[in-house]
């Protein structure tokens, strides 16, 4: 984006960002009761996660939370189990 020009966003937008960020939030706590870590340690690995997998974080989120309800997740699922499966 240009110096002085505003950014436009909807509220559709904005609603989809802080549900992307909800998720993301979830996920967070689900990995501090899996590990028994702090929110610093699981918002590490997480982000490490992401980096690593180049899967979206919105994605590593749903199948995260999905996989600890008991829900094989497909696509992001395989990066789920293979990085936090012996804690699921």
């Amino acid at each position: 984006m240009e110096p002085g020009v505003a950014a436009t966003f909807t509220l559709s937008d904005l609603i989809a960002g802080i549900e992307e960020r909800r998720q993301v939030e979830i996920a967070i706590g689900v990995l501090m009761g899996l590990r028994n870590c702090s929110q610093d340690d699981a918002l590490t690995d997480f982000g490490d996660a992401v980096r690593e997998s180049r899967v979206k974080a919105i994605d590593l989120a749903t199948a995260l939370i999905e996989a600890a309800d008991g829900t094989l997740p497909p696509g992001c699922g395989a990066e789920v189990h293979r990085r936090w499966g012996h804690l699921l």
